[in-house]
């Protein structure tokens, strides 16, 4: 997911199609982070509360470190987006965020 929507800022950062277009796609990709924050928290929580070894599997240190972490990405994100959204700046800052965490996930798999 992160590498796929870090790929939805490159046109913006190279210019490579209008900027109403490139943007529209930079936000998707921002989106498709928010989305994929979400369905990562709402799988953190079931573990956690529905399964049976639940507290063992997700501590709630751990919990609390995702949730914190996903709730900061989804309340810095709609702003950004509401006022910010044809900054190339936020586009370079999505693009690096997602490409740097798609690397770190490759090559600790």
């Amino acid at each position: 997911q992160h590498l796929v929507g870090s790929m939805f800022c490159i046109p913006s950062l190279l210019g490579l199609t209008d900027p109403a277009t490139a943007s529209s796609l930079a936000i998707c990709g921002i989106l498709s982070e928010m989305g994929w924050e979400l369905q990562d928290m709402t799988e953190i929580l079931y573990i956690r509360y529905c399964k049976k070894d639940g507290k063992k599997l997700m501590p709630g240190a751990i919990v609390f470190i995702f949730a914190l972490h996903h709730s900061l990405t989804t309340s810095l994100g709609i702003p950004m987006i509401l006022y910010y959204r044809n900054m190339t700046t936020l586009h370079w800052l999505c693009f690096n965020l997602q490409f740097a965490a798609a690397l770190a996930l490759m090559i600790s798999e």
